[in-house]
């Protein structure tokens, strides 16, 4: 018996407020659109200091992944406190 996968038009789109507290660099900025964009998500930062605000759009599991790389962070930046939001989602293609 075949199991037919998911159509990507059938994916539940999220969108989810992501707040990373600790120390932030402009490169934070930088890393995680260029994250957002290979698991092509729609992003807007909000950069501070001490705590960088993500609002991300697209299929749950893509926004898990970048969850993950917001973690993990570039070198020169800290993530000591994240904290995930629901702020809606949509059947479909489009968030």
């Amino acid at each position: 018996m075949r199991t037919q996968l998911p159509d990507k038009n059938d994916a539940i789109w999220v969108r989810q407020r992501l707040t990373l507290k600790g120390r932030f660099s402009p490169s934070m900025s930088a890393y995680l659109k260029e994250r957002a964009q290979r698991l092509s998500l729609q992003v807007t930062l909000d950069l501070s200091p001490k705590q960088t605000i993500v609002v991300a759009a697209g299929p749950g599991a893509l926004l898990g992944a970048l969850e993950m790389a917001a973690c993990i962070a570039p070198d020169d930046c800290l993530v000591v406190e994240w904290k995930v939001e629901d702020i809606g989602s949509s059947p479909g293609s489009t968030p």
